[in-house]
């Protein structure tokens, strides 16, 4: 249903109309003229729906401003990353202002880390400020999903998850010895032989 340039009711058709006349008269705020009867859905859906038409807005457009009023601007920021092949958008796929920090830099830079096969992307997370250990964990763990190598698990606060999961990749159980934990290291060994 329209009414004066709104679309109400909660169908996504209603959001991809919205959608589309924003992309077209390059208006993001166009996003707002969702009404959604509150007999049909009260409070937060008609903010879902509305967070949807920004974030599709940020994709079609590629303007990443969008992404720090979204519900996730880490993953929005990483969505246009590789979309435009553009590891530098990286570092910016963090909203630290939030209660709960928003943090996708690892998962970012992992990515092409991981589709490039290159370590390098995950060393630029030591430059950045405000990096914990989990981001540089979660980078590493994608380069090793995608090479099986270890060089690099030592240099983290749990290489054991790190040898195990290289030892599995490249079927190589004398990775395993790299484990302190006993029970850790045998189960890599029966693990890494399959």
């Amino acid at each position: 249903m329209k009414t004066a340039g709104y679309e109400v009711g909660h169908d996504p058709e209603n959001v991809e109309r919205l959608l589309a006349r924003a992309v077209a008269e390059k208006n993001p705020t166009i996003c707002k003229k969702l009404i959604v009867p509150p007999q049909i859905f009260g409070g937060p859906a008609r903010y879902d729906l509305v967070n949807g038409c920004y974030e599709g807005y940020a994709m079609e457009t590629g303007d990443m401003s969008i992404c720090q009023s979204l519900i996730s601007p880490g993953l929005c920021v990483m969505a246009i990353a590789g979309r435009k092949n553009n590891p530098e958008l990286c570092e910016q796929a963090y909203a630290p202002t939030r209660n709960n920090p928003d943090d996708h830099r690892g998962s970012c830079f992992g990515y092409f880390a991981e589709r490039e096969r290159d370590y390098e992307h995950c060393q630029r997370l030591e430059k950045l400020d405000n990096m914990n250990e989990h981001q540089k964990i979660v980078c590493m763990m994608l380069y090793v999903d995608s090479t099986g190598d270890a060089s690099y698990c030592s240099v983290h606060d749990q290489p054991d998850i790190c040898y195990n999961k290289a030892a599995r990749i490249s079927s190589d159980s004398s990775l395993c010895n790299a484990i302190k934990n006993d029970e850790k290291r045998k189960s890599c060994i029966i693990d890494s032989a399959h």
